[in-house]
């Protein structure tokens, strides 16, 4: 035999035992240190204790709705909008008024002299609080779909999604200024919303807040429409959102801290007024797994409101 070939079979035999070498030391490396096979994209959203600032103090049940919107009167009533429902309950959940419309109420928003705006399909209706309707504005488009509204003194702001704008109105319903238009030179101001889930907010100084959902961020605009500020991080982490677009709604609370909430990773959390993480309000394990469109609200007291439209229930929150 030929030397050249007695060094081929002695490399191939030394390979040999290196691979039964290697398979034996794994069969082994799995009995001392078996794989964590029950690690789950569920577990991203785990929220540890140390990091939630509320505690739930009371549930709601609502029945007879698809609930979508809510808004706290200032004598703390809690309104409910739905499918072709709106509701009017005291702040124990006892239904004191219901109202049957004929468009589907997306959002709703109280005012301080207690008139109710409903989002009512693609177009804005006003009641007083006793259900009677006061008026029906035009719609901006027949396409319009209104998904949220807030009120601040003589002004009013509302989202329309499926034209990705946002409108100025005032308290008369003159339609004063639009963002979102198509010569839009600010890049936040192109409003990114892969599915209709599109809020905004007045905070208590009548600064109004915008979420670009597709971005991630949630962004202060100027009475001129130019963006003056922004934050939000992108990220499955506690601190950031994550997903096609998120956070899904927000609230705003008298100190300038914002509520919001989100879908794929359910959860409610608080930052403070520059954006930066407070703290978690829920988690995943306080939903059902398919729940998404986690309506807030906030009452005079800042207890946490929040819509669970699959459950149909309203979860009440308040500071540890």
């Amino acid at each position: 035999m030929k030397s050249h070939t007695k060094t081929a079979i002695i490399g191939l035999g030394i390979m040999i035992l290196i691979f039964i070498a290697g398979k034996l030391m794994l069969k082994n490396a799995k009995k001392t240190n078996p794989v964590n096979t029950s690690v789950s994209i569920d577990s991203i959203g785990v929220i540890s204790a140390d990091k939630i600032g509320y505690k739930l103090v009371s549930s709601i049940q609502l029945s007879q709705i698809k609930p979508k919107g809510i808004d706290i009167c200032p004598d703390g009533k809690i309104i409910v909008s739905g499918d072709s429902t709106f509701l009017k309950l005291d702040s124990k959940g006892k239904e004191i008024l219901r109202i049957n419309n004929t468009k589907s109420g997306n959002c709703v928003a109280v005012s301080s002299d207690n008139l109710i705006y409903l989002g009512a399909g693609n177009h804005i209706e006003i009641y007083n609080t006793d259900g009677l309707l006061l008026n029906s504005w035009e719609p901006v488009s027949d396409s319009s779909v209104l998904t949220s509204i807030s009120v601040y003194k003589n002004q009013l702001a509302v989202a329309d999604a499926y034209l990705k704008k946002v409108y100025f109105y005032n308290i008369n319903g003159k339609l004063l200024q639009t963002i979102g238009t198509s010569d839009s030179k600010e890049e936040f101001s192109r409003f990114i919303i892969p599915s209709f889930y599109f809020d905004l907010a007045f905070d208590a100084s009548g600064e109004l807040w915008v979420v670009n959902p597709g971005l991630h961020k949630i962004i202060n605009f100027k009475t001129d429409g130019s963006v003056n500020f922004f934050w939000g991080k992108t990220g499955a982490y506690l601190e950031g959102f994550s997903g096609c677009c998120n956070p899904s709604h927000i609230a705003i609370t008298k100190d300038g801290s914002f509520i919001t909430s989100e879908k794929g990773i359910v959860r409610v959390k608080k930052y403070k007024k520059d954006g930066t993480f407070d703290c978690a309000i829920a988690g995943p394990d306080q939903f059902e797994k398919e729940t998404k469109g986690l309506d807030i609200a906030i009452d005079k007291n800042d207890k946490v409101y929040v819509l669970n439209p699959l459950s149909k229930k309203i979860h009440i929150f308040e500071k540890k």
